[in-house]
């Protein structure tokens, strides 16, 4: 190239008439000799200029392959533990550094993460040396001629004797500072080419983003084995719950079937309770049907003779009197035993006839809106709730309306009572008169027979109650009635009980 340079010296200065006007000249005249010289050191001079410039881009050329190779070093390391390494060794390796140091840390205080042989490995005391701080500050790479322990403890320690330190922040895209590489070219030059620091700062900045991304990584690695294990755990924790809810539930199952056993069981109870009472209340009606009622009946039949054979005796008139009165009382209690209109006619017809015979001041009302009748224990069960509220509304309410109700509702025979008399405290019906139900007997019937019981009563409200039954199928063996099996008993008074005058 300055071959090149000196040729085209040497026919500028032809042209310029240099050379030529060297024969002009006599003898011993220098004036060509100094002219050619002139031009020899131009173009030498060209030529050593030249020669540096093109030494100087195959360098950067150098240089550029080398962080091209340390880029994808990086790409390819393990993880952030490789590339503080990689990034120290690619600079001394690159830029000729004796000495150098990577201090950065994801916690915030710095620590050692790589260093050379020469570079103690110690741990280093928390805080920062201003010289670190300025350079975070400044944003730039800092070049310092030697360092003061004083000032500067912690590099002073890693760098004992130091000389010619080149300082580069670590920073991230994002603008948070990492920590700071610390190299050392040593000898007695200072300085250090502009490229070759802008060159170091580019390694620096490619390493720190490869090193904010590692770290990235492997937090996110770490938070996904947290959630892993959190979800591991889950997994084993509903395992286990579904283990105790499966056992829960079969000991619940198991619990439900064992009330449902005892319930069931209840139930029979109370209807073989309630048809052991129902047949021995027949039974006692029949018996005093046949025998007291009977006698007393040929009693009034004889008094009625004996009347009219003595008519001057008006005390058999009050004795004839007196029987027919306790043949009345005898046959409303045959009613309340075991009304036969109950079996014969049903519910509604059974509570009409009763409020129509039982002295009631009240003007009552009975709506019947069943569309089938209930079976025989669920008439009963009913008829003698019914019995035992209207008593109670007759004696202790003091009504002027009592009204009954009966509707099919919810699958089941749903009754009404209700009276606008003086009402009571719930707490006074718990307790029953002897030979009486009270509101806890009967509650407690209803819901043995699967149903409910409810009583609202308030001081000058009046009184509501409320019974609900299941439906239930009538039993291939209902209770005998009255008429049946009984026919010698009807046979010999052939009147109803229902119509005795």
């Amino acid at each position: 190239m300055w071959h090149t340079t000196l040729f085209l010296l040497v026919v500028g200065s032809i042209d310029a008439g240099i050379v030529e006007g060297s024969a002009t000249h006599g003898p011993g005249s220098a004036a060509p000799t100094l002219a050619i010289a002139g031009l020899w050191l131009v173009a030498l001079g060209t030529a050593t200029a030249a020669a540096a410039s093109e030494r100087q881009l195959r360098r950067q050329k150098v240089d550029l392959a080398s962080l091209s190779a340390m880029v994808a070093r990086l790409d390819t390391s393990d993880g952030a533990e490789e590339i503080p390494g990689i990034l120290l060794e690619e600079l001394c390796a690159t830029f000729g550094f004796e000495r150098g140091v990577v201090l950065a840390s994801p916690e915030g205080d710095l620590r050692v993460l790589a260093a050379t042989d020469h570079v103690p490995r110690e741990a280093l005391a928390p805080g920062l040396d201003p010289l670190i701080e300025r350079v975070w500050t400044d944003r730039a790479p800092r070049l310092v001629r030697e360092i003061d322990p004083a000032i500067d403890p912690r590099l002073g320690a890693l760098f004992p004797g130091s000389r010619n330190l080149l300082v580069v922040p670590l920073f991230h895209e994002g603008g948070h500072a990492l920590g700071a590489v610390v190299v050392e070219r040593g000898g007695t030059t200072s300085g250090l080419r502009r490229w070759v620091v802008s060159m170091v700062a580019q390694f620096v900045a490619h390493a720190a983003l490869a090193l904010h991304n590692a770290w990235l990584t492997e937090d996110r690695e770490a938070q996904l084995e947290t959630i892993r294990g959190l979800e591991r755990q889950l997994r084993a924790h509903n395992l286990e719950l579904e283990v105790k809810v499966a056992e829960r539930t079969e000991e619940l199952r198991e619990t439900i079937q064992h009330l449902q056993d005892v319930d069931e069981q209840r139930r029979r109870l109370l209807a073989h309770v309630v048809q052991a009472a129902e047949e021995e209340r027949r039974r006692i009606a029949n018996d005093i049907h046949d025998d007291p009622v009977q006698k007393m009946v040929v009693l009034k039949m004889r008094l009625e003779l004996l009347a009219k054979a003595n008519p001057d005796l008006p005390e058999l008139d009050d004795a004839r009197d007196a029987v027919l009165g306790t043949i009345r009382s005898m046959r409303h209690m045959l009613f309340d035993l075991r009304p036969p209109i109950l079996d014969e006619e049903g519910l509604g017809p059974a509570l009409r006839y009763f409020l129509d015979n039982s002295e009631i001041d009240a003007a009552w009302a009975v709506e019947d809106e069943l569309d089938t009748e209930p079976s025989t224990q669920t008439r009963v069960i009913l008829y003698r709730i019914a019995q035992e509220a209207l008593t109670n509304a007759r004696k202790h309410a003091h009504a002027d309306e009592i009204s009954v109700k009966l509707q099919d509702r919810d699958g089941g025979v749903w009754m009404g009572i209700a009276d606008d008399g003086v009402g009571y405290t719930p707490e006074g019906s718990v307790v029953a008169e002897p030979g009486h139900l009270g509101i806890a007997a009967m509650r407690e019937r209803a819901e043995m027979a699967g149903g409910w019981c409810t009583l609202r009563s308030l001081p000058g409200a009046g009184t509501t109650l409320e019974v609900w039954l299941p439906m239930e199928e009538e039993a291939d063996q209902h209770m005998p009635t009255v008429d049946e099996g009984e026919d010698v008993a009807m046979a010999v008074s052939p009147m109803r009980i229902d119509r005795i005058a």
